[in-house]
């Protein structure tokens, strides 16, 4: 939706993988300082040209988002106390498994400048088909939640 390649995690960095249940519900997350603020928040599917959640100016743009993920996506905390930008992913179906992509434009960006999109996250999920169970262990995931 962008249109800019993101930046921030190193190329030599590993994805961490997550594996769900379909018809369950995921949390997607992110984090940020707790005193920066958000000018433009996009969640993405690598795969997909548009975003699953578009938040700019205070608001969500619906209109932006992919139609599959409308009505099952949302902010977990959506006053975003505390930095959290994490998402809430509903109703998993095995049309879900990809890299999911937490991009951020910080409010105090110049607008002069080139536009500073931080990669703030990135986590790979893989909705298992019916029967395939969760083990607990693959709940974990290492963290990449940190501002750059």
């Amino acid at each position: 939706m962008l249109g800019w390649i993101p930046y921030g995690l190193a190329p030599t960095e590993v994805i961490p993988e997550v594996k769900a249940e379909p018809g369950g519900n995921f949390t997607l997350p992110c984090h940020i300082p707790i005193d920066a603020s958000v000018a433009l928040l996009e969640w993405s599917r690598t795969d997909l040209e548009d975003p699953l959640l578009y938040f700019r100016d205070n608001r969500l743009y619906e209109q932006y988002q992919d139609p599959r993920y409308r009505g099952r996506v949302e902010l977990k905390d959506p006053e975003m106390k505390n930095g959290n930008i994490s998402v809430l992913l509903k109703s998993l179906n095995t049309d879900d498994t990809g890299t999911y992509q937490c991009l951020v434009v910080p409010s105090n960006n110049n607008r002069r400048k080139r536009v500073a999109v931080e990669l703030v996250s990135s986590i790979r999920l893989k909705v298992l088909r019916n029967n395939q169970g969760v083990p607990e262990a693959e709940m974990t995931r290492r963290g990449y939640d940190s501002w750059h």
